[in-house]
């Protein structure tokens, strides 16, 4: 299980690429958990 937390207001204090960064990586991980079979939505 991967869970994440927090609020629109931690994002307020990250810069835009960092938050594009983090969106690069969360569909990378899901690409990868899908390929590899551990992903079960």
């Amino acid at each position: 299980m991967i869970m994440t937390s927090g609020d629109a207001s931690s994002l307020a204090t990250r810069s835009r690429e960092w938050v594009e960064e983090m969106i690069s990586f969360m569909k990378r991980i899901d690409v990868e958990l899908a390929q590899s079979g551990e992903l079960v939505f």
